[in-house]
């Protein structure tokens, strides 16, 4: 029984198709400013049509049926989209999940 830790970096979200930078010339604006617009420019980089989570979905899938009993995964990213937590909350209870991203997004399914 025990604990698997794991770390995503850049790579995933890229994998994912989200391979948006904060562009260079934010770099001199204040702070809460730059996090500000990162936060919302990344709701919408993460909603593109383009960005598709499947590498996420599918490791996710392999640990499911492939995880000894009594075993967990505990996942840790440095990124600051929300693509691993997405792909996880569809596949955990509300009631069981802890924590979130940096960055929410509300996006509307209505047509």
């Amino acid at each position: 029984m025990g604990t698997l830790i794991w770390l995503f970096g850049r790579g995933a979200s890229i994998a994912c198709g989200l391979s948006w930078t904060v562009p260079a010339a934010w770099a001199s604006l204040p702070r809460e400013e730059r996090v500000a617009h990162i936060r919302e420019t990344l709701c919408a980089e993460m909603n593109a049509p383009a960005v598709d989570t499947s590498p996420y979905s599918e490791l996710l899938t392999v640990l499911g049926f492939r995880t000894a009993p009594g075993w967990r995964h505990r996942f840790v990213t440095t990124n600051w989209d929300g693509l691993l937590e997405r792909e996880v909350n569809k596949r955990t209870p509300k009631s069981a999940r802890r924590g979130s991203s940096p960055v929410t997004c509300f996006t509307s399914t209505a047509p």
